[in-house]
Formats: structure tokens, C-alpha cells, sequence
């Protein structure tokens, strides 16, 4: 168990913008298809759709489904990445063979 604590700051302040406290599964709290990260991150921007925010995220939160999600909302994203993912493009693994 354990508790998380998601934050939603604000890059050019640090400010904390919004936060959710996460107490795990056994609170009643379920995760969809989609994964915990893919929760978290659409809760916490809901308010700021298509008002010209970019959001940058590290690798726990990053998917292709979820950045896909974020583009049809207005919401740029930017995010670290582990090709190791399922849901990581065939076609770009293998970055520091096709880089050089």
C-alpha cells in the first residue's frame, strides 16, 4: 500500500496548480484500461483543456494514448519515455541507431 501524492505545478512558478492524495486500490478508488498515470494526468488537467497549456511529464505518466487523448483536448504534451512500453512505436525504438 502507501500513499501517493500527484502534483500538478506550474512550470514557470513551481506553484502547485491542483494535487490528488492516492491511497490505492483497497480506498475504492478503481484504474481504468488505460493505467493509473493515464487517471492521474487526465483529473488533474481537466480545467486547463484547450486554454493553450503544454504539459511536460516524466516517464510513469508518458503513453501514446494518453498524449493522443491530451492532442484532441487542446492539450500539447511533452513527456521521457521508455522503449521498453508496449504502447511505444515500432518504428522509433532503436532512437540511438537511427539518430546518428
Amino acid at each position: 500500500m502507501g500513499i501517493k501524492l500527484w502534483v500538478l505545478a506550474d512550470s514557470s512558478n513551481g506553484y502547485t496548480v491542483d494535487f490528488d492524495i492516492y491511497i490505492g486500490r483497497a480506498a475504492g478508488r478503481n484504474v481504468s484500461k488505460h493505467g493509473l498515470g493515464y487517471d492521474v494526468v487526465t483529473k488533474l488537467i481537466e480545467r486547463f483543456l484547450n486554454q493553450g497549456c503544454h504539459l511536460f511529464v516524466d516517464n510513469f505518466y508518458t503513453s501514446v494514448t494518453l498524449f493522443k487523448h491530451l492532442f484532441t483536448q487542446g492539450v500539447p504534451a511533452t513527456g521521457t519515455i521508455v522503449e521498453t512500453r508496449r504502447d511505444f512505436p515500432h518504428g522509433m525504438k532503436n532512437g540511438k541507431q537511427w539518430a546518428k
